[in-house]
């Protein structure tokens, strides 16, 4: 019964507790307010100066009583700059518009005095802030602070978070506050009186058997027995042992003397005779001799015999012709098999930005067409590869050659200041164009081997585009300036 009067009395008084710190916490909140709103009129005469520009608040979010500080231009020294401070939007989302909006939606007040003409420090103010209650979210509100005169806001507004006073202050007793910190330890208490000597015991289980011990120690030796008078029988043999390892190589033996020389093979048959070549181109007749002199008249003379074959004379003939027939059935002409012809090519192009794309090729015509759909493999050499001499444009730009033959190659030439692919600090160099051309025939077929329908038999292009190309719609308004300048070599060598 008296536990229960003590718990009961326990429970009221943490009820009466908890109902007049809440209470309190109301009171004070309505009681700063009031304080504020006093003072903000306290303040109306020792207000100062010029309206200045507001620009930043730090620290940017801040409880009732908190001190920030506020940079801005235009500040009075000495005097304090009224300020405008608004928790409107926060407000409004807990209680709705109020009639009392003006003192607790917005509130002016005053800062401290100002040391300089660009910082000044201020109290942040009080605002209803206390959505969603003391258990719920602590919701803070987003509001401004802004410049003011005669309660009037001036110049654009500064960001600053009224933090929710639950946050600030604590949540009261009204939603069962956090549990507070363990009291001190109580004094030991007084010794009891001894109790009385208590009943003897049953007497316990019988405990379980204890583990075996160690063995003994060994006992004396017996004494010998008797000798025995009767021989044992012989064993069994015992099995082969297991093959030994082998051992390790003997020594080389010394070198034997050489055999005698074999007899000589016989002779072999001989081989069938050549053809005959072909005859000699009949030499020019040779020189008429000398008129003798006149003698008297008799009978004619025998004739003279016939002078020496003569020399000279070609012994090919057509390597290199452009005569006959190129095209249809039947055709002869072309380029002869083995045989190269070369010459020079150059190409330029110059694109500004906001221009439209651009092209432009080298063109390597061949004074001597190669053969009707002759299949030729198309080659191209960069400034720095065509210093390589590698197969099959095998030459250099100076002198191109081919080998094997059935190639066409294409050099790039680069000792010219003014042609140069690449390169710092060597006069002009390519820019924004496509760093390897390709192949077209004279009908503008991009091709990679000539012969396909005639395409290359009479020459090849070598063309360049800028980087900024489309064979769609044409890029009308390039980025980056583009800059060609290319000369070279050609060479092609037929099969």
């Amino acid at each position: 019964m008296r536990e229960r009067r003590e718990a009961s009395t326990s429970a009221g008084r943490t009820l009466r507790r908890r109902v007049a710190r809440h209470v309190g916490l109301l009171i004070g909140v309505f009681a700063l307010v009031l304080f504020g709103a006093a003072q903000a009129a306290a303040e109306t005469a020792a207000r100062g100066g010029s309206t200045p520009n507001l620009q930043t608040v730090t620290p940017a979010e801040g409880c009732p009583g908190d001190i920030v500080t506020i940079t801005a231009t235009g500040f009075s020294t000495g005097a304090r700059p009224e300020l405008q401070w608004s928790d409107r939007k926060a407000i409004e989302e807990q209680f709705g518009h109020l009639a009392s909006s003006g003192l607790t939606e917005m509130q002016n007040d005053f800062g401290l005095p100002a040391t300089n003409s660009t910082e000044d420090k201020a109290v942040v103010p009080l605002f209803f802030q206390v959505w969603e209650g003391p258990t719920g979210t602590h919701k803070n509100g987003s509001g401004t602070v802004v410049a003011a005169t005669n309660e009037k806001a001036s110049g654009a507004p500064v960001a600053f978070t009224f933090k929710n006073l639950y946050s600030c202050f604590g949540t009261g007793g009204g939603g069962g506050g956090e549990k507070g910190p363990t009291g001190a330890k109580g004094e030991t208490g007084e010794k009891g009186e001894k109790g009385e000597k208590g009943e003897k015991g049953e007497k316990g289980v019988t405990g379980a058997t204890g583990p075996t011990g160690p063995t003994g120690p060994a006992g004396a030796n017996g004494s010998n027995g008797k000798e025995g008078t009767a021989s044992g029988s012989n064993g069994t043999n015992g099995s082969n042992g297991a093959k030994g390892a082998t051992g390790a190589t003997g020594p080389t033996g010394a070198t034997g003397t050489n055999g005698t020389n074999g007899t000589n093979g016989s002779n072999g048959t001989n081989g069938t005779n050549g053809s005959n070549g072909a005859n000699g181109v009949t030499g020019a007749t040779g020189p008429t001799g000398p008129t003798g002199p006149a003698g008297t008249n008799g009978t004619n003379g025998s004739n003279g015999a016939t002078g020496p074959t003569g020399t000279g004379g070609g012994s090919e003939t057509g390597t290199a012709t452009n005569f006959g027939l190129y095209t249809g059935a039947g055709s002869t002409g072309g380029l002869a098999t083995g045989k190269q012809e070369s010459g020079g090519w150059s190409a330029t192009l110059r694109a500004v930005p906001g221009s439209e794309q651009g092209q432009t090729q080298g063109v390597a015509s061949f004074p001597i067409p190669l053969k009707t759909k002759e299949k030729v493999k198309l080659n191209y050499r960069n400034e720095a590869e065509a210093l390589t001499a590698t197969a099959p444009c095998v030459g250099s730009v100076s002198e191109p050659v081919i080998n094997p033959v059935g190639n066409f190659c294409a050099y790039r030439g680069g000792k010219g200041a003014g042609s140069k692919e690449t390169g710092s600090g060597v006069g002009n160099v390519d820019k924004n164009v496509t760093s390897k051309p390709f192949f077209e025939g004279f009908a503008g077929e991009k091709i990679e081997e000539t012969g396909l329908a005639g395409e290359g038999d009479d020459g090849i292009l070598i063309v360049f585009r800028t980087s900024e190309f489309s064979t769609g719609a044409p890029v009308e308004g390039i980025l980056a300036e583009s800059n060609l300048n290319a000369a070279g070599s050609w060479a092609v060598a037929a099969k």
